[in-house]
């Protein structure tokens, strides 16, 4: 089976009091259940708002975003879809998490854009998205 890679951007529901805990148990269950099923990726996360791009095997990583679809603590769900890709991005992370980062807020400075609006990303701005998250150091939680 080929290598696949999905992407998504949400809004959070919530109040900005148990942010922490609430990112610290996302990572603490995608670690957990990435190793297992051999899922890498990155998590980003700014101004009220998700991005997550996930790589593994296709019917592995669609069936995992069925259930992240109905988790209650986002909305207003886009998914970008589900692509073959040659080989892994993130390799070296079962969850990579990057929060409000310089280099991710300048792709949408560029664009003229105040506040980061994920799901008007063209594919060619959803690609320098994946390669800055990729070279960005990760977030200490």
């Amino acid at each position: 089976m080929k290598l696949h890679f999905l992407c998504y951007s949400s809004i959070r529901t919530g109040n900005h009091e148990n942010l922490l805990d609430e990112i610290s148990d996302i990572l603490t269950v995608a670690h957990t259940f990435n190793k297992k099923h051999r899922i890498t990726g990155v998590l980003y996360y700014s101004q009220g708002q998700f991005f997550q791009y996930i790589e593994g095997l296709e019917q592995v990583i669609e069936d995992l975003f069925d259930h992240i679809a109905v988790d209650s603590r986002h909305h207003y769900i886009h998914y970008y879809g589900t692509f073959p890709t040659s080989e892994r991005r993130f390799k070296d992370w079962s969850m990579k998490y990057v929060q409000d980062n310089s280099q991710v807020s300048m792709l949408f400075e560029q664009r003229k854009k105040s506040l980061i609006l994920f799901d008007h990303l063209s594919e060619n701005s959803l690609m320098k998205l994946i390669d800055d998250l990729m070279n960005t150091d990760e977030t200490t939680r």
